[in-house]
């Protein structure tokens, strides 16, 4: 438990560190909008305050719910799995170089759109990008996907009144796949009297961004999982209705990035020490990219009924 509250805690700190531009936006907002703007703090929520700065290092001190605005705060506590790392640290899958304190901030990096929908009808969204850009095959050109190596934008700060805050659909949620994984196909190959299994390379998939998917179900009552995928739809939220103003979002992911590995335990003819799956292995496609789960909730001040913190 000691791990997983240190990689909170982290999480947090990165996200305060950059809320700091965010806030200046804020204070902005809160003048046209005539709240106060006495300090940063004046115009926080508690709740928010001692979301991103429960120490009170920044001393954000505030006093009183304040009204105008929502906050939206992403928090990534993804992992990598360790045999995704123990390949990208060999020498087949480049021999990526990290030190110890960077292997343990490693977190899948992810992207996704969410749309502010406000009372009289209006609407913005915001584009969420956060996670390790050094997670990937040394000999892969960074440089032909933008997203990898931007800055990371993990909060936003809107006017009341909010009608809703939800995930697009559309583009759902995306995670960057590190290394390149194989396909392969398995045949009998006829040698006189005797058979033999090869593989046969049918593609390999470059490093990329790749969409998450919902495990197919086979009704909306049971929801009787039959194909796994990489988010179980009864640990998903996407969605929150009229949040308070004052109050913020929280965007958490949580989960484990990983890739399939074709060995023995999975198709004994053939095994590979690179990511690899066979093209009639839909479970295995599925799952390419990991495990997740996704919660949108609303936090709001503790000294009015609400709770704080992802």
């Amino acid at each position: 438990m000691v791990g997983v509250q240190n990689r909170i805690t982290d999480s947090r700190w990165l996200a305060f560190r950059s809320l700091f531009g965010t806030l200046f936006v804020a204070l902005a907002l809160a003048a046209q909008s005539g709240c106060s703007t006495g300090s940063l703090g004046s115009i926080l929520n508690p709740g928010f305050v001692d979301l991103i700065d429960p120490g009170g290092v920044a001393g954000l001190d505030t006093v009183g719910a304040s009204q105008g605005h929502v906050a939206l705060a992403f928090f990534n506590n993804t992992e990598v799995d360790e045999a995704l790392l123990s390949y990208l640290e060999s020498a087949e899958g480049g021999s990526l170089q990290l030190t110890p304190a960077e292997r343990n901030a490693l977190r899948a990096r992810v992207k996704f759109r969410m749309d502010v929908v406000f009372s009289n009808g209006n609407q913005t969204s915001f584009e969420f990008i956060a996670g390790s850009s050094k997670l990937v095959e040394p000999a892969f050109d960074t440089l032909s996907v933008a997203d990898l190596t931007r800055n990371d934008l993990d909060n936003g700060v809107v006017l009341c009144d909010v009608a809703s805050v939800r995930l697009r659909r559309a583009s759902f949620i995306d995670v960057f796949i590190p290394v390149e994984v194989s396909e392969y196909r398995s045949r009998d190959v006829l040698t006189g009297n005797l058979t033999t299994t090869v593989c046969e390379l049918q593609r390999t998939l470059a490093p990329q961004f790749r969409q998450l998917e919902l495990d197919t179900f086979d009704n909306l009552e049971d929801l009787n999982i039959t194909l796994r995928a990489n988010i179980d739809p009864n640990f998903f939220s996407d969605t929150i209705i009229d949040p308070p103003c004052g109050s913020v979002v929280t965007i958490t992911m949580s989960g484990v990035l990983a890739v399939p590995f074709l060995t023995r335990a999975t198709f004994e003819q053939c095994t590979f020490p690179f990511p690899s799956y066979l093209d009639t292995d839909i479970e295995a496609v599925a799952g390419i990219g990991g495990r997740f789960e996704f919660n949108v909730s609303v936090q709001t001040n503790p000294l009015f009924g609400g709770t704080v913190g992802p």
